[in-house]
């Protein structure tokens, strides 16, 4: 995106375009604007790529402690197998 608005600005330069006109401080302004956006995508692209790591680590984490401490590779038991909790304690 960021190569696009230079892009953008390299064609106002080179076509002349003055900013002392009405159409081309529209246009310098609606360039500015998209200059802001593309750098606001940027930021949140490095943010999100940033967050996706960090969940990948976070999911091969949960996924040690399910098979090493919670062994909930198994089946899990059925309900009438299953001990009594400390809500059916309460009563």
């Amino acid at each position: 995106m960021q190569y696009r608005v230079s892009y953008l600005k390299g064609m106002m330069d080179g076509m002349n375009m003055v900013s002392n006109s009405q159409e081309g401080k529209v246009i310098s302004e609606i360039v500015s604007v998209l200059e802001d956006f593309a750098d606001a995508f940027d930021e949140m692209d490095a943010d999100l790529a940033m967050l996706e790591n960090h969940v990948d680590g976070l999911d091969a984490d949960l996924e040690f402690m399910e098979t090493h401490y919670y062994n909930l590779d198994e089946e899990a038991p059925e309900e009438s197998t299953r001990p009594e909790t400390y809500s059916s304690f309460k009563k």
